[in-house]
């Protein structure tokens, strides 16, 4: 199965949102919580199995002493001396074989398909909650009810602890840092072009700038990633549509009614659209209207995190223009030496 990275729909990516979709959608760290199979890591599987026997005679050798010139004491008496030895069952008593000893040996294993199947049938039978975090009480009450269940898989559960969420931060940041450098080798080899919010290239990728959204797709392919929209009702090609140069008609037809048909890395809103969206963005917040941002999201058919993005920009842009026309190098202004 390919991994699905959350691709946004604007038109420009920030490098670092980028990267992290990469790294979350790869290496999801589950730190905010989870429910239900994905707080199962794996499955205990516990077998009987025989305990090995020693292979020695059940008894010890008993020591003999030897003189000097290595004779034994039945060696130095006469004869009539000698020490008779008792009956050597007596000295090496062989013991009757004792039946086997059966032991537990519980190990580890990976879930299969199969497995998350039949977990996933039992699990709404448990009147216990899954998730994490929970306490102690908590997972052993629900590995108690797992148990008195007649049907359940013939496995225990290996659960999601925070031992578990540590190691995937840590895989998750060693992706994060792998895909910041391959994003940086794509720019050093020409295949990225990165650029300001004003879509003006920039000398180098960096936090705070953006890659144009054509070419954040061909990253993922060429690393064989999947991508969708962040926006529910996005309509985005997959991924073998994506290799071709027009878009099915089906897929026009689906569009809501006055959509026109949205082009990868190509906004459906114009300037004034958006800088009327920021607008009205500001003025429901004086307002204090609640949910200010969903209003403005709805209205105009994205997701709050464009509208946010939107207002980003056009606050960047105030304060570009602020500066240029503070400039003493700006056209119309004088400088001292003038």
């Amino acid at each position: 199965m390919q991994v699905r990275v959350k691709l946004s729909s604007d038109p420009l990516i920030d490098f670092l949102d980028f990267s992290y979709a990469i790294a979350d959608a790869a290496c999801p760290t589950g730190e905010k919580g989870l429910e239900g199979l994905d707080c199962v890591t794996g499955k205990l599987v516990t077998r009987h199995v025989p305990i090995p026997q020693s292979g020695g005679f059940g008894a010890t050798w008993q020591s003999v002493l030897v003189s000097n010139d290595g004779r034994t004491l039945n060696e130095l008496l006469s004869s009539d001396q000698a020490v008779v030895n008792e009956p050597a069952v007596s000295e090496l008593p062989f013991h009757e074989p004792s039946p086997p000893q059966i032991g537990e040996l519980t190990l580890p294993y990976e879930l299969s398909d199969a497995d998350r199947e039949a977990f996933a049938k039992v699990l709404v039978d448990i009147k216990r909650p899954l998730r994490y975090p929970m306490s102690d009480e908590e997972r052993a009450e629900f590995m108690e009810a797992y148990c008195k269940l007649p049907n359940r898989p013939m496995w225990m559960p290996a659960l999601v602890t925070e031992e578990t969420i540590n190691r995937r931060k840590s895989d998750h940041d060693a992706v994060l840092l792998r895909h910041q450098r391959a994003l940086l080798q794509e720019f050093e080899a020409g295949r990225l072009t990165p650029v300001n919010a004003y879509h003006a290239p920039v000398a180098t990728l960096m936090a705070g700038t953006f890659i144009p959204r054509e070419q954040a797709i061909a990253y993922l392919e060429r690393h064989g990633f999947e991508y969708g929209d962040d926006a529910p009702d996005a309509v985005v090609p997959d991924i073998m549509t994506q290799c071709n140069s027009e878009v099915g008609k089906g897929e026009a037809s689906e569009l809501p009614e006055g959509d026109s048909e949205r082009r990868v890395g190509v906004s459906r809103h114009s300037a004034a659209e958006r800088a009327a969206a920021v607008k009205l963005y500001w003025d429901l917040k004086e307002a204090q209207e609640p949910d200010f941002a969903a209003q403005v999201a709805k209205k105009y058919g994205v997701t709050e995190r464009t509208v946010n993005n939107w207002v980003k920009q056009e606050a960047k842009q105030a304060t570009e223009q602020k500066r240029r026309a503070a400039s003493p190098f700006a056209l119309g202004n004088k400088t001292g030496s003038e």
